[in-house]
């Protein structure tokens, strides 16, 4: 442990501040939301079935940038970024509620709708370039999230089924995240830069609910919610 805080001590005494930077990103996520069981009570306890999904996601950064020495002993790394991003991202998974868990009492349907926002104290380290002016870069993250869920699901007209409509009041949760990406970058001018990345973004489990009064459901539904995020970003830098 003390090793490793005297490596990043050291990494930072060689570097020393270069600019300040503002991105804005954009970019597809596909969702890896994993449904937990709805226990309805006791004796019932049904299961939901979707696939993933893909989503346009946006996002802004703002990062400190200090660039290493090459002399400094660590000749792969070019220069550190610290800062705070932001992104916004919204889905609507759906799918189909298997009562008791069981695929011959697939009569109802169900959509999810989740909307969700994310603050990251973000470090990224910048390798030295390749081509000159191209930056492979490697980034992690931690921060809290707002994520806001509702649930609701309806008979299939075309099972036979004509009633038995459930809808959740909407439900925000406040999570722990955290996200690890790679990625590349490209100088256009002392000043302009784009970026192309790979980020895995993990919010933990979240619940659904509560109900409305009508309804005495056992326990909130589980949400296991992650995202793998193919980002755009273009930045500005102040020398």
């Amino acid at each position: 442990m003390n090793k490793r805080i005297g490596l990043a001590l050291a990494m930072l005494v060689c570097c020393h501040a270069h600019a300040l930077q503002v991105t804005l990103y954009g970019g597809i996520s596909r969702t890896a939301v994993d449904l937990g069981t709805l226990h309805i009570s006791n004796e019932e306890a049904d299961s939901l079935h979707t696939k993933n999904e893909n989503e346009g996601t946006i996002g802004a950064g703002l990062s400190w940038q200090l660039d290493c020495n090459q002399k400094n002993g660590f000749w792969l790394i070019s220069s550190l970024l610290i800062g705070l991003n932001y992104f916004h991202f919204d889905t609507e998974p759906e799918g189909v509620v298997w009562l008791y868990g069981l695929p011959q009492f697939a009569n109802y349907q169900y959509q999810l709708s989740l909307k969700t926002d994310r603050l990251l104290l973000n470090g990224q380290v910048e390798l030295f370039p390749f081509w000159k002016t191209i930056h492979p870069y490697v980034e992690a993250g931690i921060g809290a999230s707002a994520i806001r869920s509702q649930y609701w699901e309806q008979p299939m007209v075309e099972a036979g089924v004509f009633d038995g409509n459930l809808i959740f009041s909407s439900r925000t949760n406040h999570q722990f995240v955290y996200s690890l990406g790679a990625g590349i970058k490209k100088q256009l001018s002392p000043n302009w830069v784009v970026s192309f990345s790979y980020n895995f973004t993990d919010f933990g489990t979240i619940h659904a609910g509560p109900y409305d009064n009508d309804l005495v459901i056992q326990q909130p539904l589980p949400i296991d919610l992650r995202l793998h995020t193919a980002l755009f970003g273009i930045g500005y830098q102040w020398m």
